[in-house]
């Protein structure tokens, strides 16, 4: 007890959803067996009230040729009549026992079902050296949930006890006043009170079973609680490790700008702001619908797409006030928003005209070479 209580202090956490999914799929759920005897004294009322009369009349049907004939029955010398007789009473009473046999396998699997669902697990079924052990059998002996089974148990006995005997007590006249009852009357009579005792017990073993739902969930989830060294581990078990994460992440960034400054020097223009910001840009005519981001970068990263660009021949264009309202709306390979099309436009006219001059001059150059 003490050991389970030291043990259970240190789990302060609520059991997280993949915990309780685990336990789900090991069987581990909470189930109130008091539900089962609920479900089950309820199909004993139904039965009694709406199938004994006819159960009744079927077994005084069935035994009725033993009982008139049997002293023309000979022991001795009627074996097979005898066996005859054996197997027709047992086929006559074999249904309405399978209907009574059915009701309460009905009973018992809503019981189970209503509570938890259907689910399979067959690790509960799994031969296990623990569940034989004499020492965790002592420890369960003596831990919170069987101190609680015992109070139960002996509540729930000390109530069903009591409900009996007021109703008995208040059925003693009408019980005494039956002693020149005709037979059926007083089968009637009995079947009666039974029903009214059921009932009776039935309505006492809801409430236990009501309030044994509720502890089953509570001691369940108690026992299923964490430790903060456990939800972290669980958390970094989903989430990943935090640094690895931030690794990941530095790689996966490190690629896409090595593929950002391959693309630079295809660009037909940079835009700079003038060292904060850096837009690489490409219009091909026809090709594209509108200018479309390259690269863009800060700080250091502007600074590199500027160098590559100048390196590869790229027109570099200081714009500040265009290049820091562009940067945030634009991503990469993505296409530049309608409101900037006027002034990139503009630039892109110049820089081709330009452009066309140096191819000109070149071509002038190489002539007289």
């Amino acid at each position: 007890m003490a050991a389970e209580n030291q043990d259970q202090s240190q789990k302060t956490e609520e059991p997280t959803e993949k915990k309780l999914d685990e336990a789900r799929k090991k069987g581990n759920l909470p189930l109130s067996r008091e539900v089962t005897g609920a479900m089950s004294i309820l199909a004993a009322v139904v039965l009694a009230g709406f199938y004994m009369s006819s159960f009744s009349a079927i077994m005084s049907d069935s035994l009725a040729t033993l009982i008139v004939n049997a002293h023309d029955i000979d022991v001795h010398t009627a074996q097979g009549d005898l066996r005859a007789l054996a197997v027709g009473i047992m086929l006559a009473i074999a249904g309405p026992l399978l209907v009574i046999a059915a009701f309460f396998a009905v009973s018992a699997f809503l019981s189970v079902w209503m509570q938890n669902g259907l689910m399979a697990a067959v690790e509960r079924i799994t031969p296990k050296v623990e569940r034989v052990s004499p020492i965790a059998g002592f420890k369960r002996l003596f831990s919170l949930s069987s101190i609680v089974e015992f109070l139960k148990s002996v509540g729930k006995v000390l109530a069903v006890g009591l409900t009996v005997a007021v109703i008995i007590y208040s059925e003693l006249d009408s019980a005494g006043n039956a002693t020149g009852y005709a037979p059926d009357d007083m089968a009637r009579l009995m079947l009666s009170m039974t029903v009214r005792l059921l009932f009776a017990v039935l309505l006492v073993y809801v409430v236990i079973a009501v309030l044994d739902v509720l502890w089953r969930r509570f001691d369940w989830l108690r026992q299923l609680r964490m430790t903060r060294k456990e939800v972290k581990d669980e958390h970094k078990q989903m989430e990943g490790d935090p640094q690895i994460k931030a690794r990941l992440r530095e790689i996966r960034r490190e690629r896409t700008r090595r593929r950002m400054m391959a693309d630079v020097p295809s660009a037909s223009v940079v835009l700079m702001n003038p060292t904060h910001y850096a837009i690489a840009l490409r219009y091909d005519r026809g090709k594209t619908p509108a200018p479309l981001c390259l690269a863009k970068g800060v700080d250091r990263v502007a600074l590199k797409i500027r160098e590559v660009a100048q390196e590869a021949g790229v027109p570099v264009v200081e714009t500040p006030g265009l290049a820091r309202a562009l940067y945030p709306l634009v991503e990469i390979k993505g296409l530049v928003p309608p409101e900037f099309y006027r002034q990139i436009a503009q630039i892109l006219t110049v820089v081709m005209k330009q452009d066309r001059r140096q191819h000109r001059r070149k071509q002038h150059r190489q002539t007289f070479e």
